[in-house]
């Protein structure tokens, strides 16, 4: 992820964008999988989110398919609870 980040910002890490929208800092992992976004549609805002961060990446298809998810989570409509 790092080089990544490094390669499409055109920085490295401890630096930060000439606009200044961007810093890459180098961190250990915080074990926070469990806080990742769940597919429901109380995250449908979420998903907009990420989708506005790739558009700014350039990462059009990335943005694109986060979109959809987002438009569809907002559209669902939750299952009935089953019957005892």
């Amino acid at each position: 992820l790092l080089e990544h980040a490094e390669s499409t910002l055109g920085i490295t890490s401890g630096s930060t964008t000439a606009d200044g929208l961007f810093t890459i800092e180098d961190v250990e992992c915080v074990a926070a999988c469990t806080e990742a976004i769940r597919h429901d549609a109380e995250n449908a805002d979420a998903y907009a989110a990420r989708a506005d961060a790739h558009e700014k990446l350039g990462e059009k298809a990335k943005a694109e398919a986060d979109r959809k998810q987002a438009a569809a989570l907002e559209n669902a409509v939750e299952a009935p609870a089953p019957s005892p």
